[in-house]
């Protein structure tokens, strides 16, 4: 009523900072992230996720490892959680990791888990065989896609450490020409499936596998290998893979 009466005056439209442009509804959603992805709101959801990434590894990742350093190693008792806390505090490299690099094709991916697992893998005595294409039609598959192929690798390493008692664990990724598959394997050479299953409740593990598999349309493949360890191999197709962009 105010403004009908010209009581008050009426508010100035909203512009584009530094341009003097009058911001219509749509445009409005577009600079506030209330629409999809435009030139406006592409940087601020880029700048967002690189300010949840950092105070995670600020705050969380600080947090964990000063409860850590609190730990014996050497005390049985204490053994089993300083191994739980190093690995959250890997998952949570590896989240940030994620977060920070969006873009980068499945090969990129891989090859930042390969440098945040090392460390912990020598550490345990488990030597890593790392055999994964470096260039040719992987270097298409991004997005989607390579996070969940990314993902799938991690809990399969994950597996190892935690459960196999493995001496060495073998980590393939190449493209399969003839099927236009990508092919995933993680052996190792540790206890069998059944005892990897038994970590966890029910093989809760194994059944996460499965439901990433499935958000690909992949084959997942569990089995033993010449009687002793852990075979994981995962096919997923590419003849819709992200090279549209």
């Amino acid at each position: 009523w105010l403004l009908v009466t010209n009581r008050v005056g009426r508010p100035k439209p909203a512009t584009l900072p530094g341009t003097g442009q009058i911001l219509t509804h749509s445009a409005w959603g577009r600079v506030t992230g209330f629409f999809p992805d435009t030139d406006f709101s592409a940087p601020a959801v880029t700048n967002e996720r690189r300010r949840i990434a950092q105070d995670l590894h600020d705050e969380v990742g600080s947090q964990l490892v000063n409860v850590l350093a609190t730990l014996n190693p050497s005390a049985p008792e204490q053994q089993d959680v300083a191994l739980a806390l190093e690995q959250c505090l890997l998952d949570l490299k590896i989240m940030v990791d994620s977060i920070e690099s969006t873009e980068g094709s499945v090969i990129d991916a891989l090859g930042r888990l390969r440098y945040r697992v090392q460390h912990a893998l020598d550490k345990m005595g488990i030597r890593m065989v790392w055999m994964v294409d470096v260039d040719g039609p992987l270097l298409n598959v991004s997005g989607e896609k390579a996070q969940q192929v990314l993902r799938i690798s991690q809990e399969c390493l994950a597996n190892v450490m935690r459960h196999a008692h493995a001496s060495v664990v073998e980590v393939i990724c190449r493209h399969l020409p003839e099927s236009d598959f990508l092919l995933l394997e993680v052996y190792d050479n540790g206890c069998d499936i059944a005892s990897h299953a038994a970590g966890r409740p029910h093989g809760k593990n194994l059944g996460g596998l499965r439901r990433r598999a499935d958000k690909l349309g992949g084959q997942l493949q569990i089995a033993t290998k010449q009687l002793q360890g852990a075979l994981i191999q995962l096919l997923v197709s590419l003849h819709r893979s992200e090279k549209k962009g």
